[in-house]
């Protein structure tokens, strides 16, 4: 919300930026949670710190939620790279580089503070303590799917933002004043 309120705030294109942003962060966040739903039924916590060797018991999944947290994180080639970038051209036109400065600054301390739990928990240790039924058990694809379906459309919207969806934005822009 920071991230769009910043990008409408500024005008100009940083406006277009923080509406492409709304949708990438949207994909990505359903991706996440879809994902999510998957670890909570393997692992049974809500707890991150009691979910480890994501790539041990679930490799799809967890090849996926590192996709996902290198997205929302601003990673390129995702979106919300994309977004985040287009928001920084529009504080750099509009002169604000403090404001710039800031915004890089914050989102590097967001990605180291994200990586961390995401890290442990996809590069940790096999877990001897789950039920070998559950550590070896492989995913249904249909878990895997709607997830994988989301990322590629988030990867996709990184790498080319189709004609009609940017004239899409760049009309909310123009409602919104940017």
């Amino acid at each position: 919300m920071g991230i769009l309120s910043l990008g409408i705030g500024l005008g100009g294109i940083a406006v277009e930026g923080a509406l492409l942003h709304s949708v990438c962060h949207s994909l990505t966040k359903c991706l996440l949670f879809l994902l999510s739903g998957n670890i909570l039924a393997r692992y049974h916590t809500y707890s991150s710190y009691d979910v480890r060797g994501l790539r041990w018991t679930m490799p799809a999944t967890g090849a996926l939620w590192t996709a996902g947290f290198l997205a929302v994180a601003g990673s390129p080639p995702f979106g919300i790279f994309v977004s985040e970038l287009i928001i920084l051209k529009g504080m750099l036109a509009e002169g604000a580089w403090l404001v710039a400065a800031l915004y890089l600054g914050a989102l590097a301390v967001i990605f180291v503070g994200m990586s961390v739990a995401v890290l442990r928990m996809v590069q940790g240790t096999r877990p001897l303590d789950m039920p070998a039924r559950l550590r070896s058990r492989r995913e249904p694809l249909w878990s895997i799917l709607p997830p994988l379906a989301l990322a590629v459309a988030v990867l996709a919207l990184g790498l080319w933002v189709p004609d009609w969806l940017w004239r899409f934005l760049e009309t909310g822009a123009r409602l919104i004043g940017g």
